[in-house]
């Protein structure tokens, strides 16, 4: 259970603007966002602070899970008419990891070209350090750039809660 102190600091940080992630550093606790939800959802946060959560809220999923990227990218081609020239893929990966081996599994996985991936990132932090799961494929990072759509897709959290 959660000191009630806790939680009366965390509200605090939220109406200051803060998001979860950095609420959470703050703390320096590991909250789950379901916890915050619910401590937040009667909130009224002021409209400097909406606005500048709707302008962080960008069309763009990160996410290791493959199966989860192939079902938001099929969801977004289903539900939306859209120009496969705007995708953008980054991988992110370990040190010790083939790039090229990865980007043409998340190619295959996203159905986007090769030719639309940027250069890969490697966490600095795993330099020397083997990769201990032989299945970790990395993260694959999608954006598509449309404005009109990222305004959409932020609506929808509104529409649902």
């Amino acid at each position: 259970m959660i000191a009630p102190a806790i939680k009366r600091r965390a509200v605090e940080l939220r109406m200051a603007g803060m998001s979860y992630d950095a609420i959470s550093n703050a703390l320096g606790l590991r909250i789950p966002k379901s916890t915050f939800w619910y401590w937040f959802k009667d909130l009224k946060l002021s409209n400097d602070h909406i606005k500048r959560m709707r302008s962080e809220c960008l069309s763009n999923l990160t996410r290791a899970r493959d199966e989860l990227i192939a079902m938001f990218l099929q969801l977004l081609r289903k539900c939306y008419t859209l120009d496969e020239e705007k995708f953008r893929c980054t991988v992110m990966c370990r040190a010790d990891q083939d790039i090229a081996q990865l980007q043409n599994f998340w190619s295959g996985i996203t159905h986007i070209p090769l030719m639309k991936f940027y250069r890969a990132t490697i966490d600095q932090r795993t330099i020397g350090k083997p990769t201990r799961k032989p299945d970790y494929k990395g993260v694959c990072r999608i954006n598509y750039f449309s404005a009109m759509i990222a305004k959409e897709l932020c609506q929808i959290p509104k529409l649902l809660f």
